[in-house]
């Protein structure tokens, strides 16, 4: 399928690119400052909510160096081995963390550059990262491995570490911890969950023209109803959640009644959406109704022309008058037979059957003959 994106929208994606992995790296390194510092907020943003663990600061710095590394289309052999590299140890942090989980072992990786703090040592598995972080590192690596090779289907692994990560911020936002945590203080931190969804979001729209992201850039009309229903359906579907947990948490209403006005209300988000949209693509239809009326006119006004100059032409070449076949003339005085068996002289027969007009003169050879003829005394 042949699709031709807006360079215009193409080069903002990537700019969104460049803005998201420097937020994700700019987390890292204050991360790592409260670390140093011992100050609590930038580890877990507010209290009870879990921490970045060291590795995942290790991973994330990794993926953001990277993808900043292989962002440019064209880019030299060193440093695509530089993000191949990078790549390499996130899916090694993962895939180990997730072997840890799975054995029931430590592998000694979980507090090699950071050692537990005393919160952290009270915990189920001190500076282990959660599995979900762990799945998603593996996510996120293949990704980045597959766009360092220039191979398709990056962003398809980059699309399951943003649903993976989403998971992760909505169960923040409504409440249900399962979708974060998996044992006691065994969590995905917020901002973990934040720089997983920026990460893999920039790793999509590092290539604006390939994958799913293709169309989201292109001229279409697809391209066109496709950004309009990613910027608005997550708002939308995430307003109406938290107005109807506002609501029940406030004793308004309960449970079920909740669940009735959640329903009600995105059906009512949805018709408006759709109306929203179909009356932009009928208004779409009627141009380019108007715009193929226009073209037919234009048509149907250049094959008149083009059969009036036909027509004109046609004509001027029925009044040429020309001469063809072969002509009788006279061995001895030249003259010409014509079809009425009367005989002409060259310049009569020629005039009366073209355009074309005599004038007389005296070549040098038949001058010296009358010269010689005719001598002057």
């Amino acid at each position: 399928m042949l699709i031709v994106n807006n360079s215009k929208i193409a080069q903002t994606f990537v700019q969104l690119a460049w803005v998201c992995c420097t937020s994700v790296f700019c987390i890292c390194i204050m991360v790592l400052l409260g670390r140093v510092f011992s100050i609590h907020s930038p580890k877990s943003l507010f209290p009870g909510f879990g921490s970045m663990k060291p590795n995942a600061v290790v991973g994330f710095l990794c993926a953001s160096s990277s993808l900043i590394f292989l962002i440019p289309e064209t880019v030299s052999n060193r440093r695509r081995l530089f993000g191949k590299a990078m790549a390499t140890i996130i899916i090694a942090i993962g895939f180990i963390t997730l072997l840890e989980y799975i054995l029931k072992v430590d592998l000694k990786i979980d507090q090699l550059i950071i050692k537990a703090n005393a919160v952290e040592l009270m915990t189920s598995y001190p500076g282990r990262i959660a599995p979900s972080s762990a799945v998603a590192f593996v996510f996120t690596g293949i990704s980045l491995l597959l766009l360092s090779n220039q191979r398709r289907g990056s962003h398809w692994f980059a699309a399951l570490g943003m649903a993976l990560s989403w998971s992760v911020i909505l169960g923040y936002i409504f409440g249900p911890n399962s979708l974060y945590a998996f044992v006691t203080y065994v969590t995905m931190a917020i901002h973990t969950a934040v720089s997983f969804l920026l990460m893999n979001l920039a790793i999509l729209l590092a290539r604006p023209k390939q994958g799913f992201v293709g169309i989201l850039s292109s001229f279409s009309m697809g391209g066109d109803i496709s950004r309009r229903l990613v910027t608005s359906i997550p708002p939308g579907l995430i307003g109406i959640g938290l107005v109807c947990l506002y609501g029940s948490k406030r004793g308004w209403y309960d449970d079920n009644l909740k669940f009735t006005l959640m329903i009600l209300f995105g059906t009512l988000f949805s018709m408006a959406l759709i109306i929203w949209v179909a009356s932009d693509l009928n208004k779409m239809d009627m141009q380019r109704t108007l715009a193929e009326a226009e073209l037919l006119k234009l048509n149907l006004e250049l094959e008149a022309r083009v059969y009036e100059r036909t027509l004109a032409l046609q004509l001027s070449l029925d009044n040429i008058k020309h001469l063809e076949g072969m002509i009788p003339i006279c061995a001895w005085c030249k003259n010409v037979r014509d079809d009425k068996k009367y005989w002409k002289s060259v310049e009569v027969y020629i005039a009366d059957r073209t355009d074309v007009k005599f004038s007389h003169g005296i070549c040098p050879d038949c001058r010296l003959k009358i010269e010689k003829d005719n001598p002057v005394e």
